[in-house]
């Protein structure tokens, strides 16, 4: 399989496991062609020596901004990205792609905060 037809298989993967967590204001191949573009950006992280892990901050905060905020949403990515990953890409990574698939969590985390606070200040305002 080719390095596209990888990341789009782990896209394809990655939209089974989230479809349906959030209200996602897209379709299925919408969804996979958004998943596909922050998957290539991943791998190419990953690819990166060193890893670049604020990739992973952005692919975060992008999943928050395409709203996928569900309870399972980030669970459910965590677990596949960690697993799938180190298949795609070997088990050399496995350390970067524990610190790649941490650093999306927390651009998640922050961008997820902010949202709220900004939601919070917009009811507020007079």
């Amino acid at each position: 399989m080719t390095d596209a037809g990888a990341v789009e298989a782990l896209a394809r993967a990655w939209a089974v496991e989230v479809e349906g967590t959030s209200y996602v204001p897209m379709g299925s191949d919408e969804l996979v062609e958004y998943l596909t573009e922050i998957s290539a950006d991943l791998v190419a992280a990953l690819r990166a020596r060193p890893a670049d892990t604020t990739v992973g901050l952005a692919a975060g905060a992008r999943l928050v901004a395409a709203h996928f905020t569900g309870p399972s949403t980030l669970e459910r990515t965590i677990v596949l990205l960690s697993t799938r990953l180190p298949d795609l890409l070997g088990d050399v990574v496995r350390g970067d792609v524990a610190a790649l698939v941490g650093a999306l969590a927390s651009g998640y985390a922050t961008t997820l905060r902010d949202r709220t606070l900004d939601e919070q200040e917009a009811i507020g305002a007079p």
